[in-house]
């Protein structure tokens, strides 16, 4: 096995074992909330404990990418990053390793019952909202200036 393949390995069954597990985030993608190398603690979460707003850590071939849930649906969740408005993912319940409940930053923790931590949930999912109410509202223009073009009065021809 490759050498990252083997530590996801081992970094899954950490989690199963102890029920928390140490996650370094990396790049951009959840800025200004997380930043590279930050460390993010993940706890195992029960399928039903999942909210959105949560973060939540998942398995994608050997890397764990951290993303905000912004909705529940079966068995999948939507997730997205703060930073990157036009992605989304989805991601089945077998995937998800667990919720991030700390952030490491400079030797100073921030537990998710923290206020910092749900100003920045609310921060996350307003700005999805907006994004969401944004493309809405571009779709239902598209749709309504083609309904236009097709039903001008003026251009029918008269009687």
């Amino acid at each position: 096995m490759k050498q990252d393949a083997v530590k996801g390995v081992a970094q899954g069954l950490q989690l199963l074992r102890s029920h928390q597990m140490d996650v370094r985030f990396h790049g951009d993608s959840m800025l200004p909330f997380l930043y590279d190398g930050d460390r993010v603690i993940v706890e195992a979460v029960d399928w039903n404990d999942i909210r959105v707003g949560d973060l939540i850590a998942y398995r994608l071939e050997d890397k764990f990418p951290t993303r905000r849930v912004v909705r529940r649906g079966g068995d999948s969740l939507l997730l997205w990053c703060d930073n990157w408005p036009d992605l989304r993912f989805r991601v089945r319940r077998e995937q998800v390793l667990g919720r991030a409940i700390a952030r490491e930053r400079d030797g100073t923790r921030l537990h998710r019952s923290d206020g910092e931590w749900n100003a920045a949930t609310d921060r996350g999912l307003a700005i999805f909202r907006r994004w969401r109410a944004r493309r809405t509202l571009k779709t239902v223009r598209i749709a309504a200036g083609r309904l236009l073009r097709l039903c001008r009065p003026w251009a029918r021809p008269a009687r």
